[in-house]
């Protein structure tokens, strides 16, 4: 009971900030998508969302704006069954105001109650390699943009904290930036997947954490990083329309 007032009481103290009952989308269809295709589609407007091959999981981070390591707990389908979404507002709405929809969507259609709370995950600290750093800063940049594809990072003007929150995304587990490095940086990094074995194939480049202390000057330091997280404490699969 105790849990249930809280994941309630996270939807009505969000909404109040509008004024008005947890805003809630005019229409909604909420289909079973029974593809073999592993891939994702998010697209918004404002006032309408368009959520294709969405796990239930995915469904609560976007809803709530956290990443996916932070989605604890739930039945096994939250991360196999697979939903298509089209949502449609009465008036213009922006993404916040979208992603409250979204929360109250879930709450109604899959019966959805989660609570917050903070818990301490396994992850990791990025810091400087014993080596010391292997790249400068650079002077007058003029924003930030980063570009992976292949295994190649290509970065343009980034920071630490820039770089552990991208490594974050790669890694799926939370990375803080405990280099105590300022200053922002150009660099392009190239790594490896391990292969059946565990380690990187013959002549290609080493694997992420290797190359991140041979290319750049820093290294991945385990720890347990306290979180906020949301637990999932029940869903029932939604009834199709």
């Amino acid at each position: 009971m105790k849990q249930t007032v809280i994941a309630l009481s996270i939807l009505l103290s969000t909404a109040a900030g509008f004024g008005q009952t947890p805003p809630a989308f005019e229409a909604a269809s909420i289909k079973l998508n029974t593809s073999v295709d592993t891939g994702t589609h998010s697209h918004s407007t404002p006032g309408a969302l368009n959520m294709q091959n969405q796990t239930l999981r995915s469904l609560v981070w976007s809803a709530y704006s956290v990443r996916e390591y932070q989605v604890l707990g739930g039945p096994k389908w939250l991360d196999t069954d697979r939903y298509d979404i089209n949502a449609k507002a009465n008036k213009p709405a922006e993404e916040p105001e979208l992603m409250l929809m979204l929360q109250t969507l879930l709450a109604e259609r899959f019966k959805l109650l989660v609570h917050r709370e903070s818990k301490p995950l396994p992850g990791y600290a990025l810091v400087v390699a014993r080596k010391g750093l292997k790249i400068k800063p650079v002077e007058g940049a003029t924003g930030s943009s980063t570009k992976s594809a292949n295994r190649i990072l290509t970065a343009k003007g980034i920071s630490m904290a820039h770089l552990a929150d991208w490594l974050a995304r790669q890694l799926g587990m939370p990375v803080l930036d405990d280099t105590h490095v300022s200053g922002v940086f150009d660099f392009t990094l190239q790594w490896s997947r391990e292969d059946s074995s565990g380690v990187a194939p013959a002549g290609a480049p080493p694997l992420l954490p290797d190359a991140l202390e041979e290319q750049l000057g820093v290294r991945l330091d385990p720890r347990k990083l306290r979180q906020d997280v949301i637990v999932v404490d029940s869903a029932e699969k939604a009834v199709e329309n």
